[in-house]
């Protein structure tokens, strides 16, 4: 890390997590790292994987770093500080709990993906049916509250995802009947990609999310909400992919956006206690 490159993290985030090779060079480079920064004020905190892998051999081992993300968000909300994925770097994970001042930046070509182990997004005991007794675009109550997620946040405050990367739903793990024309879901509901509940002070930017098997982004008696520059690729066959779905929220603006979806690509709505009261 040079000069130029401290004094900018210095002036992106307070809060600094290396996580080098496991190797001689990659020891030698968290030294170097770590002294440079040091030099700067900054104190930053080395994680050390299991086994002494690098960073893409842990994740090729152990399939996803959900523990590592959600600890590396935990400890940068302590400074309103950020949690960066790197560019050309790919993330597998299951969920992803965001607290209090934080962002997920994304550098260019960044790829978060959703775990294919299921058991690793639950919320709740959940028991889901083998196949579904009608389509889900025929029987679709929803109590709003999902079982399931990915990347959540539940009565947080100021928290932003931004950058150039991907955020990928993996799909094709939830697939049900399949036609030539359309996919439904194995069940309903299933999980949202991004998931916000009566949470405040919200910025979504600039961002791709593609193949989400369920609403894309569930925004849930927030406020104060900017989703703006992001682009959402969501397959034309899935069923009950909508792009974006602002439920009882205020002070909302979306702009520059653009949106495929198989279902709505927005929908303003208002529920209360399962029961919808209104929508478009």
């Amino acid at each position: 890390v040079t000069k130029t490159q401290a004094n900018l993290i210095k002036r992106m985030a307070k809060n600094i997590i290396l996580c080098f090779d496991g190797d001689d060079a990659g020891a030698k480079a968290t030294f170097s790292c770590s002294t440079e920064l040091n030099s700067m004020g900054i104190i930053p905190k080395i994680i050390r994987l299991e086994e002494d892998l690098d960073p893409d051999d842990y994740i090729k081992k152990y399939g996803d770093i959900t523990i590592a993300i959600n600890e590396a968000i935990q400890e940068a909300s302590k400074n309103k500080g950020r949690v960066i994925f790197s560019a050309g770097k790919i993330y597998v994970s299951g969920t992803i709990y965001l607290k209090d001042d934080i962002t997920l930046y994304f550098e260019k070509y960044a790829l978060l993906k959703m775990t294919s182990n299921k058991s690793k997004l639950l919320i709740t005991k959940v028991n889901h049916k083998v196949s579904l007794d009608k389509p889900s675009f025929e029987d679709c109550e929803y109590d709003g509250e999902p079982k399931e997620g990915f990347i959540r946040a539940v009565n947080v405050k100021n928290i932003t995802i931004d950058g150039d990367g991907v955020i990928d739903g993996s799909e094709e793990i939830f697939y049900g009947k399949q036609t030539k024309y359309f996919i439904d879901g194995a069940y309903y509901p299933r999980v949202p990609l991004l998931y916000f509940k009566e949470c405040e002070n919200i910025k979504i930017l600039n961002v791709t999310l593609r193949r989400s098997a369920f609403w894309t982004v569930h925004l849930v008696g927030s406020s104060d909400i900017l989703i703006d520059g992001i682009h959402i690729f969501n397959n034309l066959k899935m069923a009950n992919c909508d792009g974006i779905d602002p439920d009882h929220c205020k002070n909302l603006i979306i702009r520059n956006t653009y949106i495929e979806a198989a279902d709505d690509g927005i929908v303003f709505k208002t529920t209360r206690n399962g029961k919808k009261i209104w929508a478009l």
